[in-house]
């Protein structure tokens, strides 16, 4: 595999923000296509998340990165809801204690 600063993994590995997900369609507009992908998966360049989901070989990924995905490779229309937004914005010394949950929200529920 090539590694001069102009090639095809280093671009895109340049153009991915650390610690997101990246979905198949995202990739392929950037030349990216699936066989290629699965070269990348081969050569551990790329780790599979999930279907057509990907995250960079070594890049630790969490719920954030994944939501990232969803709203800008996917312009889905999710965002950060209930107790997490408030957790998010530093209100969480008044929620109650216990196992943490996450809460996305879409703007197509009524």
């Amino acid at each position: 595999m090539s590694s001069y600063p102009g090639s095809k993994i280093n671009q895109l590995l340049q153009a991915w923000p650390a610690g997101t997900v990246a979905v198949a369609t995202w990739l392929e507009k950037r030349g990216v296509y699936q066989q290629l992908v699965h070269e990348y998966e081969k050569t551990s360049w790329l780790r599979r998340v999930g279907q057509g989901a990907y995250a960079k070989a070594g890049d630790k990924v969490e719920w954030t990165g994944g939501l990232y995905a969803l709203q800008e490779h996917l312009k889905l229309p999710v965002h950060v809801g209930g107790k997490t937004a408030l957790q998010m914005q530093g209100y969480a010394h008044f929620l109650p204690l216990g196992k943490t949950r996450r809460y996305l929200c879409s703007r197509f529920l009524t």
